[in-house]
């Protein structure tokens, strides 16, 4: 889309679901080779755990299913409310979204793109619209400062007389 990925995270941490809960990890499943270094240093700059996987198909699923279902054996148990926030409209997620939800009693909020089915959203408890939530972040090229440096080289200026006078002659 174009847009900062440190602003996107930054939008998705001030979302009412993360009021009053410590992030345990923010984590992204990809194939580095594939992001830009703008994106790699946004995403270090927000904190945001990269685990580069090989672009094989459902790697990344795999390597995101794993993570989840660590994160809910490590936690499962506590005395906390557990919820685990999905980025993904992918309906190979659903399963594991609706175990966490029914046998552990995770709170599962998934932030889904438009084509994402009617099955997976409804195994959430909460579910959003990906794209409302990063509508309002500008692309990265309106990011960058409308100011331009120029540089302004004067020589051979009179040795006698006004300097300043003999300057505002040139400018004009």
């Amino acid at each position: 889309h174009g847009k900062s990925a440190l602003k996107v995270v930054e939008k998705i941490r001030e979302q009412p679901f993360y009021e009053g809960k410590a992030e345990a990890e923010f984590i992204v499943v990809c194939d580095v080779s594939k992001m830009t270094d703008e994106v790699v240093s946004d995403l270090n700059l927000a904190q945001v755990t990269v685990q580069h996987v090989a672009s094989k198909k459902n790697s990344s699923d795999e390597k995101l299913r794993q993570g989840m279902r660590r994160f809910v054996a490590n936690f499962f148990g506590l005395a906390v409310e557990l919820t685990v926030v999905l980025i993904s409209g992918d309906q190979d997620f659903v399963a594991d979204i609706s175990d966490f939800r029914h046998r552990n009693g995770v709170n599962v909020v998934l932030l889904h793109n438009a084509m994402a089915k009617e099955g997976m959203i409804a195994m959430a408890q909460e579910s959003y619209d990906f794209s409302t939530i990063h509508a309002g972040i500008p692309a990265r090229d309106s990011l960058t400062s409308s100011f331009t440096f120029t540089e302004l080289e004067v020589r051979n200026l009179p040795l006698s007389g006004n300097v300043q006078e003999s300057l505002e002659g040139l400018i004009r």
